[in-house]
């Protein structure tokens, strides 16, 4: 009888001194800044998209089609000889080059101003 009751006196004791034992946390404060307390750079771009106007010119008909490096397409237009076409293409800005095909010719257009020229 004297050994159940030392047992479980020895079981509550270690129970005790496990669960008595905690480290103090220091209180976290979070605080939810609002977007009135944000300081952003007055030369951030909030924009997620930018825009351009592609001219093009061709020789011949045909299908010509700009996309992204990846091959993934934008936007694809028919072109005639000697008429002029002009695109309005917005893309996201992170984009600084676009592939324009027309049939086999590829081109690699850099994004470097809004207004671009472009000639088959």
């Amino acid at each position: 009888m004297k050994k159940p009751l030392l047992l479980t006196t020895l079981i509550s004791i270690m129970f005790m001194s496990l669960v008595s034992c905690k480290k103090d946390r220091p209180d976290i404060i979070v605080t939810n800044p609002s977007m009135e307390n944000i300081q952003v750079p007055d030369q951030f771009d909030w924009k997620t998209t930018k825009d351009y106007t592609i001219v093009f010119s061709t020789s011949v008909s045909g299908l010509v089609e700009v996309s992204n490096i990846d091959g993934i397409y934008y936007q694809r237009a028919f072109l005639t000889p000697e008429r002029t076409y002009s695109m309005k293409l917005t893309v996201p800005s992170f984009e600084k080059k676009v592939n324009v095909k027309l049939g086999t010719s590829l081109k690699v257009l850099e994004l470097s101003a809004t207004q671009l020229t472009v000639n088959f």
